[in-house]
């Protein structure tokens, strides 16, 4: 009996420790989006999803082509080189923007920047806030601010619960819960949020122009800033020391069975 209770036992952890590993590490909610994939879409300058918008910046450059090393960034050595069949992104099955984005998760989360072409790129700053801030109240967390160049090994933090994205820059603070902005912006959304489903790290496409003022990219190419956020542990490496941890449980139940 004690035997067939221990497995039961080691059983269930493993069951759970399999559920931990294929749940989102850092989990996204919205209004009206939800994960779509952006193989479903051709990667170019259609204005669907709606960052796959042509760039000021030049010919392919928005932040799909960056993520996948296509187009313009076919020869950037920061570009991650994703493949679209792993690849999603948050928004409306139309593929629109959800004007209230915000993320959670249990673990700390450790941040990277990986691209920065915005003309503004001395004045950005990029970070997050607790979405239980009250609106014009945010205590804002910095992780980004000024830098041009990859940064490989950003900031690690641990927020208390849901927290939201936000960027400062010359127009103005942008809040991922577009509800916060300012007049004229309270319905666009500045973060374009992609999940790489092989490893559940997120990769962040920044917008730092109002809506006014993207001419020709109709709302943002969302390349400003690339930012990756991961949480830590990565959910495999908590999988591998659970069956560790079962394996040598298992073994000294073994043992002590023997005597």
């Amino acid at each position: 009996m004690i035997k067939s209770r221990s497995w039961l036992f080691a059983l269930s952890t493993l069951a759970l420790a399999a559920s931990v590993a294929q749940a989102d590490p850092i989990a996204v909610t919205g209004s009206s989006g939800g994960w779509q994939n952006v193989s479903s879409y051709t990667i170019g300058e259609t204005g669907t999803p709606f960052w796959n918008q042509a760039s000021m910046d030049g010919s392919q450059l928005n932040v799909g082509y960056f993520l996948t090393k296509t187009g313009g960034f076919a020869g950037n050595s920061a570009s991650p080189n994703l493949s679209t069949s792993s690849l999603q992104f948050w928004g409306t099955g139309s593929g629109g923007s959800d004007s209230a984005e915000a993320l959670s998760t249990i673990f700390a989360v450790t941040s990277a920047l990986h691209l920065e072409v915005a003309g503004y790129s001395g004045v950005n700053e990029f970070g997050w806030y607790n979405t239980s801030d009250a609106a014009g109240s945010e205590v804002l967390h910095t992780l980004f601010s000024g830098p041009t160049s990859p940064v490989t090994t950003g900031p690690t933090f641990s927020p208390s619960g849901s927290f939201g994205l936000y960027l400062k820059t010359v127009g103005g603070t942008y809040f991922s819960e577009s509800s916060r902005n300012g007049a004229g912006e309270t319905t666009h959304q500045h973060f374009a949020i992609f999940k790489d489903t092989a490893t559940g790290k997120l990769w962040i496409g920044v917008e730092d122009l109002p809506l006014t003022g993207t001419g020709v990219e109709n709302g943002g190419d969302y390349n400003d800033m690339v930012v990756s956020l991961s949480a830590v542990p990565e959910p495999s490496s908590m999988a591998l020391l659970t069956l560790g941890a079962l394996s040598f449980a298992g073994y000294g139940l073994r043992r002590r069975n023997r005597k």
